[in-house]
């Protein structure tokens, strides 16, 4: 009888062969496969070396030659109280230092040059937190144990507004859900711990109906569920402001890919329990599928503020920010929750074996550490 972990061994010897029979890389598709499409970053940063080519053209040609017409210079002046150069007796020995400390700068620190282009600070950006810091921070956010206030008045509410509601049926696998939930994956997404592609569990269909089996072996026993399934690696992505702090961090977390196949079918079996019993409200446009939550509201947001705009009319709009929202949610509350929408008990279960066992390694700015967290909570 074939367990989780001997699928997953067979599907990696399988793709290890795949590519020495073709000669393919193991970590990333052939590349003459992929579409040929500039990717939108690589077309921003082309249009911004462009801008800065007709920059460098006009101040060049005013360094070398004074005599330009009043078009001219006034692009010059520009460029220069970008460079926060002010116009005095030496603005033109300004411009000829600060070309120095570009080109002297774009030789021995490339990266803090590009920075320093994009509007940052070159130093800053380049540095990065302490190890200590940044593990102890990222351990009271995800370790620090929280529940939820049972006596709220507001959850009393929601239990008597679905008091009625009929318990989700026993969850039943099949092939076909498991290929549906292979078809919405994306082939190359970062692997997990195990180094498997969603590319391989596409294109290996064999392992779909063993899949389905071991899928619904797991809804009834959560034990057999290999424990490196929950294990992830969280890449932190640096965002604004000082980089040396750690909650300056988005953190991005890489499963298995059979770990999100086993909890994306088990989620989109909740989520038609939850629109056939029309559990969630209208409004309500995060985590939804198939919904562009913030597309949405920002383009709310814009054409009532031309139409205030439009007929000269007093508008108040506010937005709320809840920082670290999704790292702050107590999981006593999500399996609270889940009851109240009358989830079947062995998925409930299920998701709780699976929580109680989430762990961890960090990594940043090509810093790693074995650091696990013993639980996130």
């Amino acid at each position: 009888m074939t367990t989780f972990e001997e699928l997953c061994h067979k599907v990696y010897c399988a793709a290890n062969i795949t590519n020495i029979i073709q000669g393919t890389s193991s970590r990333t598709p052939n590349q003459e496969n992929r579409q040929q499409r500039t990717p939108p970053w690589r077309a921003q940063i082309e249009r911004r070396i462009t801008t800065l080519r007709k920059e460098i053209g006009v101040l060049h040609t005013y360094l070398v030659n004074r005599k330009l017409g009043k078009k001219v210079e006034k692009k010059v002046w520009a460029y220069a109280r970008k460079l926060k150069i002010k116009k005095d007796r030496e603005y033109h020995q300004h411009l000829r230092t600060q070309r120095y400390q570009e080109n002297n700068l774009f030789k021995n620190n490339q990266r803090g040059f590009f920075r320093r282009l994009s509007g940052g600070h070159g130093n800053q950006q380049a540095a990065s937190p302490d190890t200590h810091k940044m593990q102890q921070y990222w351990s009271d956010t995800w370790t620090q144990e929280g529940s939820h206030n049972t006596e709220a008045t507001w959850i009393e509410a929601e239990k008597s507004v679905h008091l009625d509601l009929t318990e989700m049926t026993e969850i039943t696998i099949t092939e076909e859900d498991v290929k549906a939930t292979v078809r919405r994956l994306k082939n190359w997404s970062a692997a997990g711990v195990d180094g498997i592609h969603n590319f391989w569990w596409k294109s290996l269909t064999a392992t779909h109906k063993v899949l389905a089996r071991l899928i619904k072996g797991a809804i009834k026993d959560p034990t057999t569920i290999p424990f490196y399934f929950t294990l992830g690696t969280t890449l932190m992505i640096p965002k604004k402001g000082d980089l040396t702090n750690p909650k300056n961090y988005r953190p991005i977390t890489c499963l298995p890919a059979i770990y999100k196949i086993l909890t994306s079918t088990i989620g989109h079996k909740i989520n038609t329990h939850i629109k056939t019993n029309n559990i969630m409200s209208w409004e309500q446009n995060g985590c939804k599928s198939k919904a562009r939550g913030s597309k949405e509201l920002l383009v709310i947001d814009n054409t009532v503020t031309k139409q205030a705009k439009k007929r000269l009319k007093n508008i108040s709009v506010a937005w709320i920010d809840y920082q670290k929202a999704f790292d702050s949610v107590p999981h006593s509350w999500l399996l609270e929750i889940l009851k109240i929408y009358e989830v079947h008990p062995e998925v409930i279960q299920l998701l709780k074996c699976l929580m109680s066992t989430w762990r961890t390694s960090l990594t940043w700015r090509d810093k790693s550490t074995s650091y696990r967290t013993s639980e996130i909570r």
